[in-house]
């Protein structure tokens, strides 16, 4: 029988990954503006990110536009990231260091705490907000504008997933990713995460790679090792990994000891593509 630790730690991490369903590993690199190493059949088998390393230690980056020390973060940035308000570039210590990051306030939705309405009422979504804007209730189901995409029905106001981008349903959508009705998820790890990421800190994504991290391993609170390797390396692939000071050629696991959540989640953690160690945690059965 599941256990009621287990069951919340689950609805947990669903309602955290319900923004993030369909984003990529390579999206981190991509947010911090590293350059991709491609491989002899055009794979991206490792990123350089060089840039990151020579970034000023008093400004804020998000998606390579720096900011200066208490400046906010502009409209037109901000528009991009709806689920977070008020963000401003401030500085804090790490290592004994002053670092630039920025601080946001989280939006909390109303439907995080309350029950989905009963039918035929419904949440209905708008592309540049994060919360439901309203509850609709149609007279009849005949009444509801619906869009059709892989195959599943969408009523007017529902959010669509295709690829890295919510989409909403509404008069007009054809399936495509399109500025009218699509906008582009963002995992914001220069937000939340930009002390692990200096921490060479390893990503923990939820059973697959394709989605945005849900937690960060940092290598000073959570030791690691280099362990066997998982998969054959890419031979041509030279750049390694790294957690913290420790080094892994592409293809090796990083050993780790027990989390706080071993009980009911086991984590694995590799060497995919250089030079962030990649994650996966995964309920036990």
């Amino acid at each position: 029988m599941v256990s009621l630790k287990l069951l919340l730690l689950t609805v947990c991490l669903v309602k955290l990954l319900s923004n993030y369903l369909v984003y990529g590993n390579n999206l981190l690199y991509r947010e911090l503006g590293c350059t991709s190493i491609l491989t002899e059949n055009s794979d991206a088998g490792a990123y350089d990110c060089g840039n990151f390393e020579t970034r000023s230690a008093d400004k804020c980056y998000f998606y390579g536009k720096a900011y200066d020390l208490n400046q906010e973060l502009s409209d037109a940035d901000s528009i991009t990231i709806p689920c977070y308000a008020a963000c401003k570039c401030r500085s804090t210590s790490f290592k004994g260091e002053n670092v630039a990051s920025f601080r946001c306030a989280n939006v909390e939705c109303p439907s995080l705490f309350n029950r989905r309405p009963a039918e035929p009422c419904y949440y209905q979504y708008e592309k540049d907000n994060c919360c439901e804007v309203k509850t609709y209730c149609p007279e009849t189901k005949s009444t509801v504008y619906q869009c059709e995409y892989d195959n599943i029905m969408y009523k007017e106001g529902e959010k669509i997933y295709i690829n890295n981008n919510i989409c909403i349903c509404k008069p007009g959508f054809n399936g495509t990713i399109n500025n009218d009705w699509c906008r582009e998820i963002r995992c914001n790890n220069e937000i939340n995460n930009i002390k692990s990421i200096i921490a060479k800190g390893a990503p923990v994504y939820f059973k697959t790679s394709e989605g945005c991290p849900i937690e960060w391993l940092n290598p000073e609170n959570i030791p690691g090792t280099a362990g066997k390797f998982a998969s054959a390396g890419k031979s041509q692939i030279v750049q390694k990994c790294k957690y913290g000071s420790l080094e892994l050629l592409v293809g090796q696991e990083l050993e780790i000891g027990d989390l706080s959540d071993s009980e009911s989640y086991k984590t694995t953690c590799s060497c995919e593509i250089p030079p962030f160690i990649t994650c996966l945690k995964q309920i036990k059965s």
